[in-house]
């Protein structure tokens, strides 16, 4: 159990930390007007609804690959796949609490959930593998 609980505490780490790192390098390539605070809501929203298609998709992917990496933590440490699935219900509700927060475009208000999902997946293809490899090394001998 203790193993469970640390693979979903590291993997969500993971993702938060890969989510961030790919939002800042977001920011150097479209940064946000210099007129607009965090503090005046009505320019925070006029600007994340009006966000370039190419910014949505670089922070869908953030979302999809902070997912993945948390994932692969979360499974690696935990030595199940269960945990990855914690990890990417963690980050879909981030996702969903920033939207309901901070109105998004639609695409991103679908992606809050489905990059989560997808990266899941994926996360789980990967660990699967690493998972079950020395079994089969070991069966076959």
């Amino acid at each position: 159990m203790g193993r469970i609980i640390l693979g979903i505490v590291l993997g969500v780490v993971a993702a938060f930390a890969t989510i961030w790192a790919l939002e800042m390098v977001h920011h150097l390539i479209n940064p946000i007007p210099g007129d607009v605070r965090l503090t005046d809501m009505d320019k925070l929203k006029a600007f994340t609804r009006s966000l370039p298609l190419v910014s949505q998709l670089f922070i869908l992917g953030g979302w999809l690959l902070g997912s993945i990496v948390g994932g692969v933590v979360a499974g690696l440490v935990s030595r199940r796949e269960g945990p990855i699935m914690g990890v990417a219900a963690v980050v879909a509700v981030a996702g969903l609490l920033n939207i309901l927060w901070l109105p998004h475009p639609l695409l991103l208000q679908i992606g809050s959930v489905a990059a989560p999902a997808l990266g899941a997946l994926i996360a789980r293809a990967l660990v699967r593998k690493r998972l079950t490899a020395p079994v089969a090394a070991a069966t076959a001998a």
